[in-house]
């Protein structure tokens, strides 16, 4: 048990040390870095205070949001085909 205690207490410490660590680095950037897009990025544009021109941001996609965004265009075409099924049902039983 005591082995399991130490190992957590040890897991939090090294995420407050990285967490500390990214926070001192955004703080010693004066500009921030553009990452190459990959097809699990998502772009997130923000303007920078000291320039006028809006700057790109990435963040990893995590596999559940990648699954969605990989599959939103077949979600929509489901949908649209379900909406006019529904019309065309409608449609004949008030024609009938």
């Amino acid at each position: 048990m005591s082995d399991r205690v130490s190992r957590l207490a040890e897991l939090r410490r090294n995420r407050a040390k990285t967490t500390e660590d990214e926070n001192n680095n955004d703080q010693l950037r004066s500009e921030p870095q553009e990452s190459v897009n990959n097809s699990s990025d998502q772009v997130i544009t923000k303007t920078d205070s000291t320039s006028a021109e809006p700057s790109k941001i990435y963040q990893k996609l995590t596999p559940m949001e990648e699954m969605k965004s990989d599959l939103q265009p077949y979600l929509n075409k489901a949908s649209i085909k379900t909406n006019r099924a529904i019309n065309k049902i409608i449609q004949d039983k008030l024609d009938s």
